[in-house]
């Protein structure tokens, strides 16, 4: 199965998507708590069609 990671994302939005994402935290260099997703095909499917989805280039 592959995984792809997202750098951000709202679990407010994404608690009713498809698929499955794993939080991962951890702390920065500075000791700031910091949190990165790592979602399955699936997921990214869902996360892109999903209303609240946009892009930030």
């Amino acid at each position: 199965m592959q995984y792809i990671i997202l750098i951000s994302g709202d679990r407010r939005c994404t608690g009713s998507l498809l698929g499955r994402i794993f939080h991962m935290y951890y702390k920065t260099a500075r000791d700031i708590p910091w949190i990165y997703h790592l979602v399955d095909p699936d997921f990214l499917r869902a996360w892109l069609q999903h209303l609240h989805f946009h892009m930030i280039k």
